[in-house]
C-alpha cells in the first residue's frame, strides 16, 4: 500500500451565488457530502460555509481525480436536497469550484478558517486566496 497525504481545501458555490443555504439544508449537504467521501475512503477534516458557499477540508487519495471528486460531492448533495425538501426551483451548485492545497503543518489554520466560516463572514475578516472560486 502506497503512503499519502493529500490535503485540499474545496470551495464551491450555489448557482448564481443565490443565498438559500438555511441550516436546514445544511444539515443535509453536509451529511451527504461526508457520507459519499466516507464511501470512496477519503476524509472529510472539516466542512462548513455560509448562506452561499461551502467550503472542505478533506484528504483525497492520489488515484482520484480532484475534479471527479468535486463532481460528486456536488451531485450528491445537491440530489439529496432536490429530494428531501419541496422545492419551488432545484437546488443547484454553480459550475465551477475553487481547489487549494496545503502542506500537512499549515492545516490546522486551514481548518480553522473553514471551521469559522460565519464569523469570517460576518466581521468581514476574510482571505481572499481561500474564498477564490474562479479567476
Amino acid at each position: 500500500m502506497a503512503f499519502w497525504k493529500c490535503y485540499y481545501h474545496l470551495i464551491w458555490a450555489t448557482k448564481h451565488r443565490q443565498p438559500i443555504i438555511t441550516t436546514q439544508y445544511e444539515r443535509v449537504i453536509y451529511a451527504s457530502i461526508r457520507q459519499k467521501a466516507y464511501n470512496l475512503k477519503l476524509q472529510v477534516l472539516e466542512i462548513n460555509g455560509v448562506a452561499d458557499h461551502i467550503h472542505i477540508v478533506m484528504m483525497i487519495h492520489p488515484s482520484y481525480s480532484v475534479a471527479d471528486i468535486v463532481q460528486q460531492l456536488k451531485g450528491i448533495s445537491s440530489h439529496e436536497i432536490n429530494q428531501g425538501f419541496a422545492l419551488k426551483e432545484n437546488f443547484y451548485w454553480q459550475s465551477g469550484y475553487g481547489a487549494l492545497t496545503y502542506g500537512e503543518k499549515v492545516i490546522p489554520q486551514v481548518i480553522e478558517y473553514v471551521a469559522n466560516q460565519k464569523q469570517h463572514h460576518e466581521a468581514g475578516n476574510l482571505l481572499p486566496y481561500l474564498e477564490k472560486i474562479d479567476e
